[in-house]
């Protein structure tokens, strides 16, 4: 007797790791936010299905893709770019983001967003890198 109805199922086959790459992309399609949120955590999520996903109505879904650590340096580029400041924000928390990135985000228009890229700059010890590397290109020139 299975004890899950079957939303739970598809909710669970989504955020699954082993969950073939075939049925993430058919769960990318659901109508349901909930479930596409979820394909797009997912670290198993093929990359076109990522880029797909980069561009949903849904701004949940696009906060979700920031919480998938195989997102493409492309698509935290284009999230930390994104007309929501919600997906910025949820971009501007993570820490493991490039310190270029996090940077973009440190000059964002939403202070929120500023303040929280900063943070996560110290978090990470970016300032001192953005530093070094602005100043490499200086020296370049």
């Amino acid at each position: 007797m299975n004890l899950l109805n079957e939303r739970q199922q598809k909710y669970l086959r989504a955020g699954n790791y082993k969950t073939a790459q075939s049925e993430l992309r058919r769960l990318s399609h659901s109508q349901e936010v909930y479930l596409r949120s979820r394909v797009a955590e997912n670290p198993n999520t093929p990359l076109g299905t990522l880029f797909e996903l980069s561009a949903d109505e849904s701004f949940e879904v696009r906060v979700a893709l920031t919480y998938n650590h195989n997102l493409p340096l492309m698509l935290q580029s284009a999230l930390a770019n994104d007309t929501n400041p919600d997906v910025r924000y949820a971009m501007a928390e993570n820490f493991n983001l490039p310190c270029e990135i996090l940077a973009l985000l440190a000059e964002d228009e939403n202070p929120y967003v500023v303040q929280r890229a900063k943070l996560s700059m110290a978090m990470a010890s970016c300032v001192l890198k953005v530093q070094e590397t602005e100043h490499q290109e200086i020296l370049a020139a």
